[in-house]
């Protein structure tokens, strides 16, 4: 699964991917969180939190501006 989401705080990516990803845990293998800069939707993601199963959360940060 790709999910793609605006936020006023992309330091907060993994917490945004963890309400995402919970109720869904069970039904997929893996899920993928882009998280954008609010009003940047078609820019490069700021934050990308990648959950699987066997490997947790990984965070991967492209931005910092």
């Amino acid at each position: 699964m790709v999910v793609q989401v605006e936020a006023l705080n992309v330091d907060e990516a993994r917490r945004i991917a963890e309400s995402i990803v919970e109720p869904r845990r069970a039904t997929f293998d893996g899920i993928l969180v882009y998280v954008h800069r609010l009003g940047e939707g078609r820019e490069l993601a700021a934050r990308r939190v990648e959950w699987t199963p066997r490997g947790g959360y990984v965070e991967m940060r492209y931005s910092d501006r």
